[in-house]
């Protein structure tokens, strides 16, 4: 059984950095990194970030390991936003060559997020970067994908698109023939991960932040979602879990479920 085209999200090992992150990815076989260029508030962050202090390292880390790097995070739209501030961090992931910047909307005020998004599609396009908005039922707003699509619509802007992900889309309601409306060339990006529970809910946080599972570990419908996206999609894990066994181990282990994926 031959592995996908699949990449694999920082959020499945936290606890090492980006440089071994795609060391490795790169010994199991995934082609694409996703990871943090953008720290949450303030610099500051719970994630490893990409910075200039060790971009040269994950620059060596990623030719030699024949990966590439598909999105860049944590962009976050909140009401105290300044998209300016965000120059740095998108200016770095283009320099890396990443495919896209992925955004959260945490704020109610529609005219606020058209204008911010408006903003960050502009910078990003002056940078070549897609922008990219994530479908969650976590989010304040902006959490069906009828609203999404209208916020595309009204921002109408060429490099923004959807990132979907597939226990977003549960939580949601969104059922796999409603990905059908979507313009294939706004699904940027599929995630994919497991889950035993299949609920409509707002309330699972802690899930999508650490308790996810691995591809057929669970009792979502993967492929019936997979089935209806555009061909090449790009297509990543996103797995966390807690760390109770080395890193090395828990992205072999996903590597081997990721054998399965679209069988």
């Amino acid at each position: 059984m031959t592995m996908p085209n699949i990449g694999l999200h920082h959020l499945c090992a936290l606890e090492i950095n980006a440089e071994e992150l795609v060391r490795i990815a790169g010994r199991n076989g995934f082609v694409t990194v996703s990871t943090f260029t953008q720290g949450l508030t303030g610099g500051q962050s719970q994630f490893p970030l990409i910075d200039q202090s060790n971009k040269k390292s994950f620059t060596a880390a990623l030719s030699h390991s024949g990966v590439s790097l598909l999105n860049i995070e944590c962009f976050m739209l909140t009401p105290h936003t300044q998209v300016k501030d965000y120059a740095p961090a998108l200016t770095l992931g283009a320099e890396l060559n990443a495919v896209g910047a992925t955004v959260l909307i945490y704020d109610t005020d529609s005219q606020r997020v058209v204008d911010n998004l408006a903003q960050l599609c502009s910078l990003g396009q002056e940078l070549g970067l897609k922008i990219n908005v994530e479908l969650m039922a976590l989010t304040p707003a902006f959490n069906t994908l009828d609203q999404m699509l209208a916020l595309l619509n009204r921002v109408a802007a060429d490099n923004l698109g959807l990132g979907l992900d597939i226990l977003h889309l549960v939580r949601t309601g969104t059922q796999p023939q409603q990905l059908g409306k979507i313009p294939r060339e706004k699904i940027h990006y599929v995630q994919v991960c497991d889950s035993k529970r299949l609920a409509v809910t707002s309330d699972y946080a802690r899930e999508a932040g650490s308790h996810r599972l691995a591809p057929g570990d669970g009792n979502i419908e993967i492929n019936r979602y997979l089935s209806v996206l555009p061909a090449g999609v790009a297509m990543e894990l996103e797995v966390p879990q807690p760390a109770s066994t080395p890193a090395a181990d828990r992205i072999a282990y996903l590597a081997k479920k990721a054998l399965h994926i679209g069988a």
